[in-house]
């Protein structure tokens, strides 16, 4: 229990009105003694082994099924991340730069060459089209003055409290204004509207974000702003939800002697738990299939379209797998286990997912096939193998497909490192999930997690170094125990904006 870890009586109380129970602090200062065990690759998922390839018919058929679903459809989309990672080199430049003839010196060097092409292709920037009005306004002449001026004074107007009181540098990533369409600037989560709004085949299209409480002003004025001339656009009725993180998937930090660390108080540091902690608000919505990807892959209009049908097409796939699993539980319910039975159980679990599985009770079908089910698009790596699809030990079980981290992996195995150096795909992040068994009921997600599979980073404040733990990743150990089907999908459909300079990429323009 947690008296075994010298918690006082106060430090109890203050953990109990954050929401966290006392096994569940005691798992995690046990998870910071042990250490996480790193996952056991067997292999990695390749096309035909692990990951389906689809024909152009098949992709339009899948595509057919899911225009045709009545069923309930939402987008469920993590957006409390802030922008700041996406300008950290920008702070730095910010930070040489205190004239336009320093911002000039600067660029010229060759280590900061490649934003040479940022600031000469401003003019394509919703960014800067954004600030433009800012810039005349403030700076009489603006437009007659030199590149070099405009440059600067372009560079400061990002870090002053331009939209709604904020600078663009510490805006939520979701409005950081990211395409131009003729005059209009378009924000990711705008882009994230539109996306739905192609996706989703009902009058009714559902999204759901998660986003920091603290920004949750900015969203709702953005909504108020667009939402009308959205739905005019599309003849939709758009849904959003907001939710926060919950307090009580908060963790620890530790010193390097497993201490927890504390503030100049006296009071327990707690940390949000990572992406991983978004399993609550996933389990809390109701719908029927949910749409997942990250906030900042987003595309131009010029290449949504493909996009859309590819994420259409995995819901169809979604709903042909579901629709043979339901009817084969519920028949196994009706009829008790039969021959012809177990033959079908067998061909579904070889033609989807992967697995010769002869199966020889009702028990055994039941619990293969009644859980969570997700379909995820795959894409061929481009650079260095990493992060991604992989065939995973757990336990004595049969080894399954799993999303995995990089930092998941034990490197200095070389066995395994061979295994990592092996793989052809990696996760764009890019799922569809079905979150209701044959009866319709929702599933607690919470019970399909692996709750050891977690991360520990090392992080510093204030020049002192402590560990953080992360929960187990959302699309990681927190779909741990879900079937899974993962499909080929073109790069395309891939274009994250990790650092600003991404906005100039040809999918963003």
């Amino acid at each position: 229990m947690i008296n075994n870890f010298d918690f006082s009586q106060k430090d109890i109380a203050q953990l109990e009105k954050h929401g966290l129970n006392q096994n569940l602090i005691a798992n995690q200062m046990r998870l910071f003694e042990n250490g996480v065990e790193p996952i056991k690759l067997v292999e990695p998922a390749t096309v035909n082994n692990g990951i389906k390839s689809l024909s152009p018919e098949k992709i339009a058929g899948l595509q057919n099924g899911f225009l045709n679903y009545q069923g309930k459809s939402l987008s469920f989309i993590p957006a409390s991340g802030a922008a700041s990672r996406m300008f950290k080199d920008l702070y730095r430049l910010h930070e040489l730069s205190n004239s336009s003839e320093t911002l000039a010196n600067t660029l010229q060097e060759s280590s900061w060459s490649s934003w040479c092409n940022f600031f000469k292709n401003k003019n394509k920037l919703a960014i800067y089209q954004q600030l433009r009005p800012f810039l005349k306004n403030n700076n009489p002449g603006y437009e007659s003055q030199n590149e070099n001026q405009q440059n600067y004074l372009f560079l400061k107007a990002l870090f002053q409290p331009v939209i709604q009181g904020e600078a663009i540098v510490n805006l939520p990533k979701a409005l950081v204004p990211f395409h131009l369409e003729q005059d209009n600037v378009i924000t990711a989560f705008e882009e994230q509207l539109v996306e739905a709004c192609y996706t989703q085949p009902l009058e009714r299209v559902a999204l759901h974000f998660t986003i920091s409480e603290s920004k949750a002003s900015l969203f709702k004025k953005v909504v108020e702003k667009k939402l009308k001339a959205l739905e005019e656009a599309f003849q939709k009725k758009l849904v959003i939800d907001f939710s926060y993180q919950k307090r009580h998937t908060d963790t620890l930090a530790v010193d390097h002697g497993n201490k927890p660390v504390r503030d100049r108080e006296g009071q327990l540091i707690l940390r949000p738990g990572g992406h991983g902690a978004l399993l609550d608000n996933l389990n809390d919505v109701d719908a029927d299939i949910v749409f997942i990807k990250n906030i900042d892959n987003v595309s131009s209009k010029r290449i949504l379209q493909e996009n859309v049908v590819y994420k259409q097409a995995l819901a169809g796939l979604l709903i042909e797998v579901q629709d043979k699993i339901f009817s084969l539980l519920n028949e196994l319910e009706e009829k008790g286990f039969n021959e012809a039975l177990a033959t079908e159980a067998d061909s579904i679990a070889e033609t989807y997912f992967f697995k010769k599985i002869n199966f020889d009770s009702a028990q055994a079908i039941f619990n293969f096939y009644n859980r969570p089910l997700r379909i995820c698009g795959m894409v061929k790596n481009q650079g260095e193998p990493g992060g991604g699809p992989y065939w995973v030990q757990h336990d004595n079980q049969h080894p399954s497909l799993q999303i995995v981290e990089s930092s998941q992996i034990d490197k200095k195995d070389k066995n395994q490192l061979a295994i990592l150096k092996k793989s052809t795909h990696f996760n764009p992040v890019d799922l569809v999930c079905g979150l209701k068994n044959y009866k319709g009921n929702a599933f607690d997600l919470t019970h399909f997690r692996n709750e050891n599979e977690c991360f520990i980073s090392i992080k510093s404040k204030n020049g002192e170094e402590f560990k953080a733990l992360e929960l187990p990743g959302l699309w990681n150990g927190a779909m741990a125990y879900w079937n899974t089907i993962m499909v080929e999908v073109p790069v395309n459909t891939f274009n994250p904006v990790k650092t600003v300079l991404d906005l100039l990429k040809p999918n963003h323009q």
